[in-house]
């Protein structure tokens, strides 16, 4: 199934504190990023999320000189799987 934006990580995914802490240091260690705690907590939705460690990612690269994303996979020809991209 797809994650949609707009997915609430608790009540919909049912994501405690503790697992959304676990998901942010599995990010950090993907994306070489720090995800500040206090960022995190203002995190309620998948988007939120996609969207804090865009932002992160983004100013990374921007310190380091380093492009910060790179497509892997294009939009899906078949409208029902969704599309993918990729640090």
């Amino acid at each position: 199934s797809i994650l949609e934006p707009d997915l609430s990580l608790a009540d919909d995914l049912a994501v405690d504190s503790m697992e959304l802490l676990e998901v942010a240091l599995s990010l950090e260690d993907a994306f070489d990023v720090a995800v500040p705690q206090r960022r995190l907590d203002g995190v309620r939705t998948c988007g939120q999320l996609v969207d804090l460690v865009l932002s992160l990612v983004t100013r990374r690269a921007a310190t380091h000189g380093t492009p910060a994303l790179r497509p892997v996979f294009g939009p899906a020809r078949d409208p029902w799987s969704g599309c993918c991209y990729a640090a």
